[in-house]
């Protein structure tokens, strides 16, 4: 992604493997690094985390079979409610992920608990490649950045919000032009 913004931008970005550097400042998913730079990968996964809430609601009626259930996502306020009640189970599932990777970090899971074989590889430390803690460590570090964005993005108020909500709307007015196009030439 570095380099394709470094062709639209024309600045030379420094790509490191490190998740601080990928996710912005250390304390928790802040865009703006230490020198003042933005990172490009979290604007990319902010907006595309943003974005989620919006584009679920709307696929949704293509899994039901039900025409009343399908018929209540025409309702705007009603696609307003799945797309909170969804951030708030997404934030509610991170909560939960967080809290068991602190756990398996802490080695206060037991194995057995979770229907893992303590002899089995695949319930072992093994499975993960290089050192386990700094795995673990990393992915708390990317599920605290994306609680950050959920929380950021309940409020409204956020850049990255109103960037994602922007290219929404674009999205949406663009869809509605060729749909109309379309039916208007049948």
């Amino acid at each position: 992604m570095a380099h394709i913004l470094s062709e639209l931008t024309n600045e030379i970005y420094d790509v490191h493997d490190n998740v601080d550097v990928l996710l912005g400042d250390e304390a928790g998913g802040n865009l703006v690094r230490p020198d003042g730079t933005v990172s490009p990968y979290a604007i990319f996964l902010g907006v595309f985390v943003s974005l989620i809430p919006k584009i679920v609601p709307r696929l949704l009626p293509n899994f039901v079979r039900d025409d009343a259930i399908r018929e209540r996502f025409d309702d705007v306020e009603y696609v307003q409610d799945v797309e909170k009640q969804f951030m708030a189970k997404f934030a509610e599932n991170l909560e939960t992920m967080e809290k068991l990777v602190i756990a398996w970090r802490d080695s206060d899971i037991d194995l057995s608990d979770l229907n893992l074989m303590p002899d089995n590889p695949l319930g072992k430390e093994e499975l993960v490649a290089g050192e386990p803690s700094g795995f673990q460590n990393n992915l708390l570090k990317g599920i605290r950045f994306l609680q950050y964005r959920v929380s950021r993005m309940q409020t409204g108020e956020d850049r990255i919000t109103r960037l994602a909500d922007t290219l929404w709307g674009v999205f949406e007015t663009a869809y509605v032009a060729v749909r109309q196009l379309f039916k208007g030439t049948n």
